[in-house]
C-alpha cells in the first residue's frame, strides 16, 4: 500500500514530533522509518515503488498512512519533488510544519556545524542568499512548488509554536484535516516530544566525527537514543540585534505571503527575546561548545 499523507518538512520545525504524535492515533499508520526521501531523485527514488510501499506493510486497517521527509522542501537543492509526488500520489494530503524562520535558520546551521558539515561562521552564512539555511526558511517559496500540483484543500500548514503551546487543540485540527476522529486524546500529547526542544547540539569529539564519516544515520540514532554519548545539549544561541534584523528583513516578504495564504497570525516570529538579545556571539558560543 502507498501513503495518503506526506509531512513535507520543514527541517528543524517539528516534523519528528508531529510524526510521533500522529502515530499514537488508532486510525493513523506512520512509517516506522522517518525520512524515507523517496521522492528525492538522487536518494531513494531509484529504489522503486515496491520499496516505498514496503514501508507501509501492516497498514491495511488504517484510514491514514503517512511518512515525513523534510528533504521534500529543500528546493532547489532537491528539485522535482512535487512533480514526482503528484504523479504517484495525486490524492495525498500534505502537511508542512513551520516555525519562526530565524530560529529555524539558526537551528539548521547548528545542526550542520555539529556534524562537521559547516565551518563558516553564522555571520558569514547569514550574508549569503543561496544557502539551504535561508532557502529552507522561505516557507512560501517552498510551498508554492507544491501548490502548482496540489489544491489548497489538500495542504495544511502546522506552526510548531502552536503545537508546543496548544498540542491537543492543534492536533485536533490536524486530525479533522486528515478525516480521522478529531476528539481522540492521548496523555502523550501533553508531554513535549523528546525532539521538540530547541536544537540539541552535541560535542564534535573524535568519536562523532568518525561516525559521521561512516554512517550519518547512525549518528542521528545515537543522538536520539543515547544522548549522553556526545555530551549535553545546548539551546539556540542568541543573535546580535544587527544580525537578527538582517534575517528578519530577509524573511519578511516570504512570511507575509505565508500569512496571507494561511490566515495565521505570525506576528511573533522574529520578535522573541531570544532572537533579539544582544551581547552574545553565536559563533564564539559554538566554538566553546564544540572544543576538544
Amino acid at each position: 500500500m502507498l501513503p495518503n499523507l506526506i509531512i513535507l518538512g520543514a527541517m528543524k520545525s517539528g516534523t519528528t514530533s508531529l510524526h510521533e504524535y500522529l502515530s499514537y492515533h488508532p486510525e493513523i499508520f506512520m512509517s516506522r522509518r522517518k525520512e524515507l526521501n523517496f521522492f528525492v531523485e538522487h536518494q531513494e527514488w531509484r529504489r522503486g515503488v515496491d520499496w516505498y510501499a514496503s514501508h507501509f506493510g501492516g497498514s491495511e486497517g488504517a484510514t491514514v498512512r503517512g511518512e515525513s521527509s523534510p528533504n521534500y522542501t529543500r528546493h532547489p537543492l532537491f528539485p522535482g519533488v512535487p512533480e514526482r509526488m503528484h504523479a504517484l500520489l495525486p490524492e495525498a494530503k500534505l502537511i508542512y510544519c513551520v516555525r519562526d524562520p530565524i530560529k529555524r535558520f539558526v537551528s539548521h546551521y547548528l545542526h550542520s556545524y555539529s556534524l562537521g558539515a559547516e565551518d563558516r561562521s553564522l555571520e558569514e552564512v547569514a550574508a549569503l542568499t543561496d544557502t539551504p539555511y535561508l532557502l529552507c526558511s522561505l516557507y512560501s517559496f517552498q510551498l508554492e512548488r507544491f501548490l502548482e500540483f496540489y489544491p489548497p484543500t489538500q495542504i495544511k500548514v502546522v506552526v510548531l509554536e502552536e503545537l508546543q503551546r496548544r498540542p491537543q487543540e492543534t492536533l485536533r485540527s490536524v486530525f479533522a484535516f486528515l478525516g480521522v476522529d478529531p476528539s481522540y486524546e492521548d496523555a502523550r500529547f501533553a508531554v513535549p516530544s523528546r525532539t521538540m526542544p530547541p536544537v540539541a547540539v552535541r560535542r564534535r569529539g573524535p568519536l562523532k566525527r568518525w561516525l559521521v564519516r561512516r554512517n550519518k544515520r547512525g549518528v542521528y540514532w545515537i543522538e536520539r537514543n543515547l544522548p549522553w554519548l556526545f555530551g549535553p545539549p545546548i539551546g539556540l544561541p542568541a543573535l546580535s540585534a544587527e544580525l537578527r534584523q538582517r534575517l528578519a528583513e530577509a524573511f519578511a516578504e516570504d512570511t507575509d505571503r505565508l500569512r496571507r495564504w494561511t490566515g495565521y497570525d505570525l506576528a511573533s516570529w522574529g520578535t522573541s527575546a531570544d532572537a533579539a538579545s544582544d551581547g552574545r556571539d553565536a559563533e564564539a558560543r559554538c566554538a566553546r561548545q564544540f572544543a576538544g
